[in-house]
């Protein structure tokens, strides 16, 4: 039987082939300097495949990680490998931004290594992430609590802001890539840090595993990195589902709500898809899809009544409409911000646009109903000065609606229009001297609507704010 010496090549190439990977398309490799990454980075140099390599020096050990960039900068040289290398206080950053060391370091390695690649023209990036990393992941999602998604651990291939990075040595153990380097003559820089039990990661990996293989499951670590396979089908599979969900639940939104979605279609999706629902809709607005939200939303919709709310976070809630889940952020009444006419302003993450119009202008768009609607509205140039005021409600507030005889409490007029609670205080108002002159996605004031005898106009149109 051929030894993993003679086949490692072949198969690190299989795997590069199995990923639609050109032989002639560039490959940047994240190269730490340890025996996996170093590896990863002589294997793909005899492949003939065309590499360009990228460390990135975390400033951490006493010094020692600069030593791992001079050695990787040193082999890649011997190599004929181009080399970028870059350095940051890792530890330092993360305190700054009140980060964990590990997430201040993934987003600073990968910000790097799409730089790199941009500049060399590559979209694909390997890295050396291996079977035994994979069961590492797995046992610690399992120990901290995770969800069914979570099994799936390291993805064999994921989308990094237009990067696309790889992982072809998912399929290879730790030892199997040690002893090929040293079959092969080959060095490595090893991290004394991994052997010390202060990080549960290296708890995981030299106790907690080891125990397990030796009272349980020689083969412990193939067991998990099968597991986590099975369980990335799957998440193929529902996430296929999710989004035909998602498409047949959406409405009609934007603004205030963010979002809206079917009840009715919701609460016929199975227990299982809704859970995946919840966790796809937290994450696309940027939020953690814990069990604690996701099953928060899941006994909203299934439990609550009009009107109903669950908040997420700061960032983030949701509340049931007469037959609709909507997602909305939190706010409270934002600052005023003054808006010049003609002019632009950003309010409360909406962009607001003023421009003046001549009647015959108007006529020729099509009069001022086709310049109405939700985000759009024209006003009597008479009435309104050269700036407004745009801002949240205040205790109090009335105004005349277009289309009613008298003033209203601008609280009632909500609560006739049916604009949930939650979302009240991020209604932006346009006002000049006090009064209120457009409730934004609804009605304008009559005294500033456009008549007949309206020579000049003004047009306000509002769009998300970049």
């Amino acid at each position: 039987m051929p030894s993993f010496a003679d086949t490692f090549l072949q198969r690190l190439d299989a795997v590069l082939d199995g990923a639609g990977i050109p032989r002639g398309a560039p490959v940047l490799a994240a190269v730490s300097g340890g025996a996996d990454s170093t590896a990863l980075l002589h294997g793909l140099v005899r492949l003939g495949r065309a590499v360009a390599a990228a460390h990135f020096d975390h400033q951490t050990r006493n010094g020692a990680s600069a030593d791992d960039a001079r050695f990787v900068a040193e082999a890649c040289g011997a190599l004929g490998v181009p080399c970028a290398v870059e350095s940051a206080p890792v530890a330092d950053l993360a305190r700054a931004h009140g980060r964990s060391f590990e997430e201040e370091a993934r987003l600073l390695r990968y910000a790097f290594f799409r730089r790199c690649a941009r500049e060399r023209g590559i979209t694909v990036c390997a890295t050396g992430h291996h079977m035994d990393d994979q069961a590492e992941t797995v046992l610690l999602r399992l120990l901290r609590g995770t969800a069914p998604r979570g099994l799936a651990g390291i993805a064999r291939e994921r989308g990094e802001g237009g990067l696309r990075v790889v992982r072809p040595l998912l399929g290879f153990r730790r030892d199997e890539l040690r002893a090929w380097l040293e079959g092969e003559g080959l060095a490595w820089r090893e991290d004394a840090t991994n052997a010390r039990p202060v990080a549960e990661r290296n708890r995981v990996r030299n106790s907690l595993l080891p125990e397990l293989a030796r009272a349980h499951n020689p083969e412990i670590i193939r067991a998990l990195a099968r597991l986590a396979e099975t369980a990335a089908l799957e998440n193929a599979h529902w996430e296929r589902e999710v989004g035909r969900a998602l498409a047949a639940a959406a409405r009609p939104g934007g603004g205030t709500p963010l979002r809206a979605f079917s009840l009715e279609v919701l609460r016929g999706c199975s227990p299982a898809l809704r859970r995946r629902v919840w966790a796809a809709l937290l994450e696309e607005e940027g939020r953690r899809a814990s069990h604690e939200a996701v099953t928060g939303l899941d006994r909203l919709v299934m439990e609550g009544n009009p009107g109903a709310k669950y908040t997420v976070d700061a960032a983030l809630g949701a509340y049931l409409g007469g037959d609709c889940l909507c997602l909305y952020r939190p706010s409270a009444a934002p600052e005023e911000v003054v808006l010049a006419v003609p002019g632009e302003a950003v309010f409360n993450g909406h962009r607001f646009s003023a421009r003046r119009l001549t009647r015959e202008t108007v006529e020729v768009q099509g009069g001022p109903k086709s310049l109405c609607g939700p985000g759009r509205q024209v006003l009597d140039g008479a009435v309104v000065p050269e700036t407004l005021l745009l801002r949240g409600r205040r205790p109090g507030d009335r105004f005349r609606p277009l289309g009613m005889r008298g003033d209203v409490k601008l609280q009632d007029y909500f609560v006739n229009r049916r604009v949930p609670e939650p979302v009240r205080d991020a209604v932006p108002l346009v006002t000049a001297a006090g009064d209120i002159l457009w409730v934004v996605g609804h009605a304008p004031a009559a005294r500033a609507a456009v008549t007949e005898s309206t020579a000049n106009i003004v047009e306000i149109t509002v769009h998300d704010a970049d």
